[in-house]
Protein backbone atom coordinates (compact mmCIF):
# COMPACT_ATOMS: atom_id res chain seq x y z
CA UNK A 1 0.00 0.00 0.00
CA UNK A 2 2.68 2.43 -1.01
CA UNK A 3 0.81 4.28 -3.68
CA UNK A 4 -1.72 6.68 -2.22
CA UNK A 5 -3.91 9.57 -3.16
CA UNK A 6 -5.44 12.20 -0.92
CA UNK A 7 -8.72 14.05 -1.01
CA UNK A 8 -9.92 16.85 1.23
CA UNK A 9 -13.48 16.44 2.40
CA UNK A 10 -15.69 17.50 5.26
CA UNK A 11 -16.06 14.68 7.56
CA UNK A 12 -16.87 13.78 6.83
CA UNK A 13 -17.48 10.24 7.31
CA UNK A 14 -15.67 5.64 3.01
CA UNK A 15 -15.13 2.49 0.50
CA UNK A 16 -13.04 1.12 -2.12
CA UNK A 17 -12.10 -0.87 -5.19
CA UNK A 18 -10.31 0.30 -8.32
CA UNK A 19 -12.81 3.09 -8.82
CA UNK A 20 -12.15 6.75 -9.40
CA UNK A 21 -13.85 9.29 -7.10
CA UNK A 22 -16.96 10.93 -8.47
CA UNK A 23 -17.51 14.66 -8.33
CA UNK A 24 -20.90 15.41 -6.85
CA UNK A 25 -21.49 19.05 -7.62
CA UNK A 26 -25.12 19.94 -7.26
CA UNK A 27 -26.79 20.15 -10.66
CA UNK A 28 -28.78 23.19 -9.52
CA UNK A 29 -25.63 25.28 -9.15
CA UNK A 30 -24.14 27.05 -12.13
CA UNK A 31 -20.72 27.05 -10.52
CA UNK A 32 -18.58 24.64 -8.57
CA UNK A 33 -18.03 26.61 -5.39
CA UNK A 34 -15.98 24.02 -3.52
CA UNK A 35 -12.25 24.48 -3.80
CA UNK A 36 -9.23 26.58 -2.94
CA UNK A 37 -9.37 30.29 -3.85
CA UNK A 38 -6.64 32.93 -3.63
CA UNK A 39 -6.67 36.73 -3.95
CA UNK A 40 -4.08 38.93 -5.68
CA UNK A 41 -2.39 39.63 -2.33
CA UNK A 42 -2.21 35.88 -1.57
CA UNK A 43 -5.09 35.67 0.94
CA UNK A 44 -6.49 32.17 0.63
CA UNK A 45 -9.96 30.81 1.38
CA UNK A 46 -11.33 27.29 1.30
CA UNK A 47 -14.92 26.40 0.44
CA UNK A 48 -16.15 22.97 1.51
CA UNK A 49 -19.29 21.30 0.23
CA UNK A 50 -21.50 19.40 2.68
CA UNK A 51 -23.69 16.85 0.90
CA UNK A 52 -24.80 17.04 -2.70
CA UNK A 53 -28.55 16.45 -2.93
CA UNK A 54 -29.13 19.38 -0.59
CA UNK A 55 -25.67 20.97 -0.37
CA UNK A 56 -24.43 23.48 2.16
CA UNK A 57 -21.03 25.16 2.14
CA UNK A 58 -18.43 26.18 4.70
CA UNK A 59 -16.23 29.16 3.85
CA UNK A 60 -13.03 29.69 5.83
CA UNK A 61 -9.63 31.32 5.61
CA UNK A 62 -6.63 29.00 5.77
CA UNK A 63 -5.71 27.83 9.33
CA UNK A 64 -8.73 29.49 10.93
CA UNK A 65 -11.04 27.46 13.16
CA UNK A 66 -14.19 29.41 12.36
CA UNK A 67 -16.41 28.89 9.32
CA UNK A 68 -19.17 30.83 7.60
CA UNK A 69 -22.04 28.51 6.69
CA UNK A 70 -23.77 29.20 3.39
CA UNK A 71 -26.32 27.85 0.97
CA UNK A 72 -26.57 28.39 -2.76
CA UNK A 73 -29.00 30.98 -4.09
CA UNK A 74 -32.10 29.93 -5.97
CA UNK A 75 -30.51 30.35 -9.39
CA UNK A 76 -27.27 28.73 -8.23
CA UNK A 77 -24.91 31.60 -9.09
CA UNK A 78 -24.08 32.85 -5.58
CA UNK A 79 -23.77 31.84 -1.94
CA UNK A 80 -25.99 33.19 0.82
CA UNK A 81 -25.16 33.38 4.51
CA UNK A 82 -27.85 33.24 7.18
CA UNK A 83 -27.17 34.94 10.50
CA UNK A 84 -26.76 32.51 13.41
CA UNK A 85 -28.12 35.21 15.77
CA UNK A 86 -31.49 35.48 14.03
CA UNK A 87 -31.89 32.18 12.16
CA UNK A 88 -35.68 32.43 11.95
CA UNK A 89 -35.65 35.88 10.41
CA UNK A 90 -35.11 36.65 6.77
CA UNK A 91 -31.48 37.53 7.43
CA UNK A 92 -29.90 35.85 4.45
CA UNK A 93 -27.65 38.10 2.44
CA UNK A 94 -25.42 37.94 -0.61
CA UNK A 95 -21.95 36.74 0.25
CA UNK A 96 -19.94 35.81 -2.83
CA UNK A 97 -20.67 35.64 -6.51
CA UNK A 98 -18.54 33.49 -8.84
CA UNK A 99 -18.27 34.85 -12.36
CA UNK A 100 -15.58 34.91 -15.00
CA UNK A 101 -13.45 37.06 -12.69
CA UNK A 102 -13.76 34.68 -9.72
CA UNK A 103 -15.28 35.33 -6.29
CA UNK A 104 -16.13 38.72 -4.83
CA UNK A 105 -17.24 39.53 -1.29
CA UNK A 106 -18.97 42.94 -1.43
CA UNK A 107 -19.79 43.06 2.29
CA UNK A 108 -16.26 42.32 3.44
CA UNK A 109 -17.18 39.17 5.36
CA UNK A 110 -14.00 37.51 4.15
CA UNK A 111 -12.41 40.67 2.76
CA UNK A 112 -13.52 42.95 -0.09
CA UNK A 113 -11.27 41.24 -2.60
CA UNK A 114 -11.39 39.22 -5.74
CA UNK A 115 -10.57 35.55 -5.26
CA UNK A 116 -9.50 33.27 -8.10
CA UNK A 117 -9.77 29.49 -8.08
CA UNK A 118 -6.50 27.57 -8.12
CA UNK A 119 -6.40 24.98 -10.84
CA UNK A 120 -2.74 23.93 -10.77
CA UNK A 121 -1.66 20.44 -9.69
CA UNK A 122 -0.91 21.60 -6.16
CA UNK A 123 -4.36 23.09 -5.57
CA UNK A 124 -6.47 21.44 -2.88
CA UNK A 125 -9.53 19.59 -4.16
CA UNK A 126 -12.31 20.28 -1.64
CA UNK A 127 -15.20 18.64 -3.44
CA UNK A 128 -17.11 16.03 -1.52
CA UNK A 129 -16.32 12.65 -3.08
CA UNK A 130 -18.25 9.42 -3.12
CA UNK A 131 -16.64 6.03 -3.77
CA UNK A 132 -19.26 3.28 -4.19
CA UNK A 133 -19.49 0.62 -1.48
CA UNK A 134 -17.97 -2.82 -2.13
CA UNK A 135 -20.46 -5.63 -1.52
CA UNK A 136 -17.88 -7.99 0.01
CA UNK A 137 -17.06 -5.62 2.91
CA UNK A 138 -18.90 -5.66 6.26
CA UNK A 139 -18.49 -1.87 6.51
CA UNK A 140 -19.56 0.68 3.91
CA UNK A 141 -16.44 2.86 3.60
CA UNK A 142 -17.95 5.23 1.02
CA UNK A 143 -17.36 8.91 1.74
CA UNK A 144 -20.94 10.08 1.48
CA UNK A 145 -21.40 11.38 5.01
CA UNK A 146 -19.26 13.66 7.12
CA UNK A 147 -18.98 11.40 10.17
CA UNK A 148 -17.55 8.32 8.42
CA UNK A 149 -14.45 6.99 10.07
CA UNK A 150 -14.16 9.71 12.67
CA UNK A 151 -14.07 9.20 16.44
CA UNK A 152 -17.63 10.30 17.20
CA UNK A 153 -20.44 8.05 18.41
CA UNK A 154 -22.79 9.79 16.06
CA UNK A 155 -25.87 8.40 14.31
CA UNK A 156 -26.44 6.88 11.89
CA UNK A 157 -23.19 4.97 12.50
CA UNK A 158 -24.52 3.89 15.91
CA UNK A 159 -21.15 3.54 17.67
CA UNK A 160 -19.51 1.86 14.67
CA UNK A 161 -16.71 3.71 12.84
CA UNK A 162 -18.54 3.37 9.51
CA UNK A 163 -22.07 2.48 8.50
CA UNK A 164 -22.74 -1.22 8.03
CA UNK A 165 -22.93 -2.28 4.38
CA UNK A 166 -26.61 -2.97 3.66
CA UNK A 167 -25.73 -5.07 0.56
CA UNK A 168 -23.45 -7.27 2.67
CA UNK A 169 -26.04 -7.59 5.44
CA UNK A 170 -29.00 -8.38 3.17
CA UNK A 171 -27.07 -10.94 1.05
CA UNK A 172 -26.40 -12.94 4.23
CA UNK A 173 -29.98 -12.58 5.53
CA UNK A 174 -28.78 -11.08 8.79
CA UNK A 175 -31.64 -9.93 11.01
CA UNK A 176 -29.78 -9.48 14.29
CA UNK A 177 -26.15 -9.01 15.26
CA UNK A 178 -24.57 -8.85 18.72
CA UNK A 179 -21.24 -7.08 19.23
CA UNK A 180 -19.34 -6.98 22.52
CA UNK A 181 -17.43 -3.83 23.52
CA UNK A 182 -14.46 -3.72 25.89
CA UNK A 183 -12.22 -1.06 27.40
CA UNK A 184 -8.54 -1.93 27.68
CA UNK A 185 -6.09 0.27 29.60
CA UNK A 186 -2.33 -0.25 29.51
CA UNK A 187 -0.22 1.51 32.15
CA UNK A 188 2.90 0.86 34.26
CA UNK A 189 1.09 -1.94 36.12
CA UNK A 190 0.21 -3.70 32.90
CA UNK A 191 -2.99 -4.12 30.87
CA UNK A 192 -6.46 -4.56 32.32
CA UNK A 193 -9.72 -5.10 30.46
CA UNK A 194 -13.34 -4.52 31.46
CA UNK A 195 -16.52 -5.10 29.51
CA UNK A 196 -18.12 -1.79 28.53
CA UNK A 197 -21.30 -2.74 26.70
CA UNK A 198 -23.24 -5.13 24.48
CA UNK A 199 -24.58 -3.85 21.16
CA UNK A 200 -27.58 -5.65 19.65
CA UNK A 201 -28.39 -4.48 16.12
CA UNK A 202 -31.54 -5.20 14.11
CA UNK A 203 -31.78 -5.05 10.29
CA UNK A 204 -34.56 -5.18 7.71
CA UNK A 205 -34.62 -7.24 4.50
CA UNK A 206 -32.80 -4.47 2.64
CA UNK A 207 -29.94 -4.63 5.13
CA UNK A 208 -30.72 -1.25 6.66
CA UNK A 209 -30.20 -0.83 10.40
CA UNK A 210 -33.60 -0.56 12.08
CA UNK A 211 -32.74 -0.78 15.78
CA UNK A 212 -29.92 -0.82 18.28
CA UNK A 213 -30.06 -1.80 21.93
CA UNK A 214 -27.04 -0.73 23.96
CA UNK A 215 -26.54 -2.34 27.38
CA UNK A 216 -23.88 -0.47 29.34
CA UNK A 217 -21.98 -2.08 32.21
CA UNK A 218 -19.96 -0.84 35.16
CA UNK A 219 -16.67 -2.34 36.35
CA UNK A 220 -15.67 -5.97 36.61
CA UNK A 221 -19.02 -7.21 37.92
CA UNK A 222 -20.79 -6.15 34.70
CA UNK A 223 -23.54 -4.39 36.59
CA UNK A 224 -26.03 -2.91 34.12
CA UNK A 225 -26.01 0.86 34.48
CA UNK A 226 -27.98 1.93 31.41
CA UNK A 227 -30.10 0.76 28.50
CA UNK A 228 -30.13 2.86 25.33
CA UNK A 229 -32.50 2.02 22.48
CA UNK A 230 -32.20 3.44 18.95
CA UNK A 231 -35.13 3.20 16.52
CA UNK A 232 -34.65 4.08 12.83
CA UNK A 233 -37.30 5.38 10.44
CA UNK A 234 -36.84 5.29 6.64
CA UNK A 235 -38.77 6.78 3.73
CA UNK A 236 -38.07 5.80 0.13
CA UNK A 237 -34.95 3.93 1.35
CA UNK A 238 -33.57 7.09 2.97
CA UNK A 239 -32.95 7.51 6.68
CA UNK A 240 -35.32 10.19 7.98
CA UNK A 241 -35.38 9.91 11.78
CA UNK A 242 -33.71 8.22 14.74
CA UNK A 243 -35.33 8.12 18.18
CA UNK A 244 -32.97 7.40 21.07
CA UNK A 245 -34.43 6.37 24.44
CA UNK A 246 -32.10 6.16 27.46
CA UNK A 247 -32.86 4.45 30.76
CA UNK A 248 -30.38 5.17 33.59
CA UNK A 249 -30.65 2.38 36.18
CA UNK A 250 -29.29 4.23 39.23
CA UNK A 251 -31.49 7.27 38.66
CA UNK A 252 -34.60 5.44 37.49
CA UNK A 253 -34.97 8.07 34.78
CA UNK A 254 -35.87 7.77 31.13
CA UNK A 255 -35.05 10.38 28.48
CA UNK A 256 -35.77 10.52 24.79
CA UNK A 257 -34.29 12.49 21.90
CA UNK A 258 -35.19 12.53 18.23
CA UNK A 259 -32.79 13.23 15.38
CA UNK A 260 -33.90 14.29 11.90
CA UNK A 261 -31.98 13.58 8.68
CA UNK A 262 -32.07 15.14 5.21
CA UNK A 263 -31.81 13.47 1.81
CA UNK A 264 -28.01 13.45 2.05
CA UNK A 265 -28.20 11.36 5.22
CA UNK A 266 -26.97 14.25 7.35
CA UNK A 267 -28.41 15.06 10.74
CA UNK A 268 -30.17 18.44 10.60
CA UNK A 269 -31.43 20.97 13.15
CA UNK A 270 -34.97 22.33 13.44
CA UNK A 271 -34.34 24.69 10.53
CA UNK A 272 -33.07 21.89 8.30
CA UNK A 273 -29.41 22.95 8.50
CA UNK A 274 -26.82 20.19 8.53
CA UNK A 275 -25.37 19.71 11.98
CA UNK A 276 -23.30 17.35 14.15
CA UNK A 277 -20.43 17.39 16.67
CA UNK A 278 -17.68 19.80 15.69
CA UNK A 279 -18.70 19.70 12.05
CA UNK A 280 -17.66 23.33 11.70
CA UNK A 281 -14.26 22.63 13.22
CA UNK A 282 -13.15 19.28 11.88
CA UNK A 283 -12.04 19.29 8.27
CA UNK A 284 -10.25 16.07 7.36
CA UNK A 285 -8.06 15.07 4.46
CA UNK A 286 -8.60 11.38 3.76
CA UNK A 287 -5.76 9.40 2.22
CA UNK A 288 -6.74 6.28 0.28
CA UNK A 289 -4.82 3.25 -0.88
CA UNK A 290 -4.76 3.47 -4.66
CA UNK A 291 -5.04 -0.29 -5.16
CA UNK A 292 -7.84 -1.19 -2.75
CA UNK A 293 -9.56 2.19 -2.49
CA UNK A 294 -9.70 1.82 1.30
CA UNK A 295 -8.99 4.79 3.59
CA UNK A 296 -5.61 4.46 5.29
CA UNK A 297 -5.35 7.85 7.01
CA UNK A 298 -7.44 10.92 7.90
CA UNK A 299 -5.68 14.17 8.79
CA UNK A 300 -7.49 17.01 10.57
CA UNK A 301 -6.90 20.26 8.69
CA UNK A 302 -8.25 22.55 11.42
CA UNK A 303 -4.78 23.19 12.89
CA UNK A 304 -1.34 23.96 11.40
CA UNK A 305 1.08 21.18 10.43
CA UNK A 306 2.60 19.47 13.47
CA UNK A 307 -0.50 20.10 15.62
CA UNK A 308 -2.89 18.25 13.31
CA UNK A 309 -4.63 15.19 14.82
CA UNK A 310 -4.91 12.19 12.54
CA UNK A 311 -6.40 8.71 12.32
CA UNK A 312 -4.64 5.65 10.85
CA UNK A 313 -6.70 2.73 9.52
CA UNK A 314 -5.33 -0.83 9.44
CA UNK A 315 -6.74 -3.92 7.67
CA UNK A 316 -6.10 -7.65 7.46
CA UNK A 317 -5.55 -9.72 4.32
CA UNK A 318 -9.33 -9.84 3.71
CA UNK A 319 -9.52 -6.02 3.80
CA UNK A 320 -11.43 -6.14 7.08
CA UNK A 321 -10.91 -3.11 9.29
CA UNK A 322 -8.90 -4.32 12.29
CA UNK A 323 -7.63 -1.17 13.98
CA UNK A 324 -8.02 2.60 14.20
CA UNK A 325 -5.10 4.53 15.71
CA UNK A 326 -5.77 8.08 16.94
CA UNK A 327 -2.75 10.37 16.86
CA UNK A 328 -3.16 13.59 18.85
CA UNK A 329 -0.02 15.77 19.27
CA UNK A 330 -1.67 17.62 22.16
CA UNK A 331 -1.61 14.61 24.53
CA UNK A 332 0.90 11.94 25.54
CA UNK A 333 -1.81 9.27 25.85
CA UNK A 334 -2.27 6.98 22.88
CA UNK A 335 -5.68 5.69 21.83
CA UNK A 336 -6.74 3.00 19.41
CA UNK A 337 -9.73 0.80 18.64
CA UNK A 338 -9.37 -2.88 17.72
CA UNK A 339 -11.95 -4.96 15.80
CA UNK A 340 -12.33 -8.75 15.54
CA UNK A 341 -14.66 -10.85 13.38
CA UNK A 342 -16.37 -14.23 13.76
CA UNK A 343 -16.22 -17.24 11.45
CA UNK A 344 -18.98 -15.70 9.29
CA UNK A 345 -16.84 -12.55 8.86
CA UNK A 346 -19.26 -10.44 10.91
CA UNK A 347 -17.98 -7.94 13.44
CA UNK A 348 -17.66 -9.67 16.82
CA UNK A 349 -15.82 -7.38 19.27
CA UNK A 350 -14.76 -3.75 19.62
CA UNK A 351 -11.97 -2.92 22.08
CA UNK A 352 -11.09 0.65 22.99
CA UNK A 353 -7.41 0.73 23.98
CA UNK A 354 -5.75 3.51 25.97
CA UNK A 355 -1.97 3.50 26.51
CA UNK A 356 -0.98 5.68 29.46
CA UNK A 357 2.65 6.74 29.27
CA UNK A 358 2.80 8.59 32.61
Amino acid sequence: MKSTRSIVIVFLVISGCLLQPISVRSQSNKYEFAGLWKSNNNDTILIYQLGFKKPEYLVTKINQLSFIRCTASGNGDSLLHQSEDNPRENSAYFLINPDKNGLFDPLGIIGKKQFFKLTDRNATNCNLKSIPAVSSYFFDYSTNNFCAGLPYDLAPKAILPFNTNNTYISARNINNLKIECYNKTIDKDGPYVVKASDLNYGFNQQGDMTSLQVTQYFGYDTTVVAQINWQYVYAANLLKQITITSEISAQGKTSQTTQQYDEDGWQVDKLGHKTGPHYTRQIFEFVYDKKSGLPIKAIAKCLPGKYQPSIVYQYNAKNQLTKLIYIDPSTSSKRSVEYTYNEKELLKTITNVTLKTE
